[in-house]
């Protein structure tokens, strides 16, 4: 195995460890605010379910905070997957230098979409849940390899429709 190929099975590698990191941490974080919002007269009412190891750095932090942490991990790892994207995309379609233009064009499409339904949940009671859960999967698939997978399958579809409109 060379040396290129390696590296992109190492990023493969990275890429699905992120995605187990990423639910470690945020599996906890929902531990940690399900027990916070569980509180009645100064007790619990509930046993907190987060680990210790995770607890023991966001146990002192309110509900608000904790929010806020998740909003910055959210972004931090969909800019991961994305960066993991383009490095691999670099590796395997060198010489394909307007890969970087369709993968951002499909990122920020699925962001704009996020925020859109976001946007329309927070406006509309009725079907609230709906949109929330719908942003919430958005947001789930542009963190986690499946973005990084879906975003390589759709370049090597485009590239294989170019070669065959220019034969």
């Amino acid at each position: 195995m060379n040396k290129k190929n390696l590296f992109i099975f190492l990023l493969f590698i990275c890429s699905i460890s992120f995605d187990f990191l990423r639910d470690y941490i945020f599996q906890n974080i929902n531990f940690q605010l399900f027990y916070l919002s569980h509180f009645i007269d100064g007790l619990a009412t509930i046993t907190n379910m987060t680990d210790s190891r995770i607890e023991s750095l966001i146990g002192n932090l309110s509900i608000s905070n904790l929010k806020f942490i998740k909003w910055g991990l959210t972004l931090f790892f969909i800019l991961v997957y994305l960066l993991i994207t383009i490095l691999i995309s670099k590796l395997i379609f060198k010489e394909k230098e307007y890969r970087l233009f369709i993968f951002t064009t499909l990122f920020f499409s699925l962001i704009s979409l996020l925020f859109y339904v976001l946007c329309i949940s927070t406006k509309s009671l009725t079907l609230s849940y709906s949109y929330y859960y719908i942003s919430i999967e958005i947001s789930h698939f542009l963190q986690s390899s499946l973005f990084v997978v879906s975003m390589l399958m759709i370049f090597k579809v485009y590239l294989l429709f170019k070669a065959a409109a220019n034969k």
